[in-house]
C-alpha cells in the first residue's frame, strides 16, 4: 500500500512538473513575442506558396510560347525546303529545255555552243 501511494505521489508530482513546464513556456512565448514571429512565418509561407504558384504558371506559359515557336519555326523549314526543291525542279526543267534549244540551234544553224 505504501509503494503505491509513493508511486501515485511521484506521478502527481511529474503530472505538476509538466503542467509547470508548459505555463512557464507559454508565458515565455507570449513574453518573447514568439507569436508574432509564428504570426509572421505564417504569412511568408502564404507568401513564398502565392509566388511559387505564379512561377509555376509562367515557367508554364514559357514552355507554351516554346513549343509554339519552334513549330512555326519547323513549319517554315519545311516550306522553305518545299519550295527549294520545286524550284531545283523547275531548274532542272529550264536546263534540259536549254539544251534541247542549243543542240536544235547547232543542228540547224550551227550555233556554237559555250560552256
Amino acid at each position: 500500500l505504501g509503494g503505491i501511494i509513493k508511486a501515485i505521489t511521484k506521478f502527481n508530482s511529474i503530472d505538476n512538473n509538466l503542467r509547470d513546464l508548459r505555463e512557464d513556456f507559454n508565458t515565455h512565448v507570449n513574453a518573447e513575442g514568439h507569436s508574432e514571429i509564428l504570426k509572421q512565418v505564417k504569412s511568408l509561407q502564404k507568401d513564398l506558396t502565392s509566388i511559387d504558384k505564379k512561377i509555376d504558371i509562367h515557367l508554364q506559359d514559357y514552355v507554351n510560347y516554346k513549343d509554339a515557336t519552334l513549330l512555326a519555326i519547323r513549319g517554315k523549314d519545311e516550306r522553305i525546303d518545299h519550295k527549294w526543291r520545286r524550284t531545283e525542279d523547275l531548274f532542272k526543267e529550264i536546263k534540259l529545255e536549254i539544251k534541247e534549244l542549243q543542240q536544235f540551234l547547232h543542228k540547224h544553224q550551227d550555233f556554237k555552243i559555250r560552256e
